[in-house]
């Protein structure tokens, strides 16, 4: 799928969150090490419990100036106050983004995509804030879901 210009409202989410670098992404990516320990450790059925009948999960991807960077995977609540005290709290800030739908083997490209609709429209990432929507199309056998980015004209 090409990518789409959407419009999105803050969102509150909650999670479990891995504390990382862009360095150690790329060099020895640990997310999906994180995705693998919430569904043996009890804390995937915790978010489960907190999503009720709203079935999107995200995976947040927060990163700093600094290079360092948060991966939260989360699911949206609409107040913290329902959060569990031991996990993460964030929010994704509202504005335009570009949406592009992706595999789990396809997200370089979907990556590359996104890098060259930037440079193709006159856009570019206006904060560090981006973010994976999870529904039922992971199910599936492609497992698609949808990358995030936030954008602003250059």
């Amino acid at each position: 799928m090409e990518p789409r210009v959407v419009k999105v409202e803050p969102m509150r989410m909650v999670g479990v969150v891995l504390k990382t670098s862009m360095e150690e992404v790329a060099q020895n990516n640990p997310i999906p090490t994180l995705w693998s320990q919430i569904f043996t450790d009890g804390r995937r059925d915790i978010l489960n419990k907190l999503k009720g009948n709203n079935r999107a999960e995200y995976g947040v991807c927060i990163v700093h100036d600094d290079d360092s960077m948060e991966y939260v995977i989360a699911v949206e609540l609409e107040k913290f106050r329902f959060a569990p005290k031991d996990f993460y709290k964030c929010e994704i800030p509202g504005g335009e983004y570009l949406a592009v739908e992706t595999t789990t083997t396809t997200l370089g490209e979907a990556w590359m995509k996104i890098t060259k609709w930037l440079d193709e429209n006159g856009y570019e990432i206006a904060h560090g804030t981006s973010f994976e929507y999870y529904d039922q199309r992971m199910n599936e056998e492609e497992m698609k879901f949808d990358i995030y980015a936030p954008i602003v004209k250059a």
